[in-house]
């Protein structure tokens, strides 16, 4: 027994002697990586700042570049601009676009630039063709009524005041059949330059502009129409003054209604 308590206390004297080693050791490991991060701490600074400074680098670059296509807008988009809207339309309004993204840059940091004059001009010029472009739309869409609806209407017209229905619902509904996407193109034309108009000195808006151009062409219209409609009916009260080639239909109208012509 005395032998086992002494071989006990012998491996009780090795465990503390192994536990203080360890102890010691684990102390240093523990000093070493408190003095490797207190020599980090500035290097962790030092890397966050070149990332800031990279991040800045970055964003100059960007900047630079895109001050950069400023400047080559108006060279690159010249030719663009000058031909018009007539065939390319969405290629047109997306230079056109550009153009006014480069005019807010040169108005606010450089409006002494020549490229903000020349880039002015070319912005007038590409509105101007896009009106053009209205206007083309315009005539494309409203056209005066043909002959044969014209004498359509004048009979119904007086086959429905004898029946006491002065009702054109349907014929007028026919003439009015125009197309959506022509009414579509319309809006979406005087929609883009309303909203664009920001860079051009116009003493009536173009908004108001477009207006004023639906309401000239629709009382033109109106204008011809009624001019027709007279002479179809002097046609109707004399059939031998008709000339060849143009619709004539003499019984088209009643007497009644030829007599209150004449008068």
């Amino acid at each position: 027994i005395r032998n086992y308590v002494a071989e006990l206390s012998n491996l009780k004297d090795q465990f503390n002697t192994l536990s203080s080693q360890s102890s010691e050791k684990l102390k240093k490991i523990i000093q070493t990586v408190q003095s490797y991060q207190t020599r980090m701490e500035p290097l962790n600074k030092n890397m966050e700042q070149l990332q800031i400074l990279q991040r800045n680098l970055e964003a100059c670059r960007l900047k630079l570049s895109q001050v950069q296509e400023y400047h080559r807008t108006g060279r690159e988009l010249e030719n663009t601009i000058r031909q018009g809207p007539t065939v390319f339309t969405d290629k047109f309004l997306k230079a056109m676009e550009r153009i006014k993204d480069a005019l807010a840059y040169f108005q606010e940091n450089n409006p002494q630039d020549v490229e903000f004059s020349r880039l002015t001009s070319l912005y007038s010029i590409g509105l101007g063709s896009l009106e053009r472009e209205f206007d083309g739309l315009l005539r494309q869409t409203f056209r005066p009524i043909d002959d044969a609806t014209l004498i359509r209407l004048m009979d119904q017209k007086v086959s429905d005041k004898e029946s006491g229905d002065g009702s054109l619902t349907e014929d007028t509904e026919q003439i009015e059949d125009i197309p959506n996407n022509m009414l579509n193109s319309l809006r979406f034309l005087a929609k883009w330059m309303s909203e664009n108009q920001s860079f051009v000195n116009k003493p009536q808006g173009i908004s108001q502009g477009c207006l004023t151009k639906y309401c000239e062409c629709r009382r033109e219209l109106i204008r011809l129409n009624l001019v027709r409609v007279r002479e179809l009916l002097r046609k109707a009260e004399n059939p031998s003054s008709s000339s060849s080639g143009t619709i004539s239909k003499p019984g088209f109208l009643p007497p009644n209604v030829r007599g209150r012509a004449k008068r």
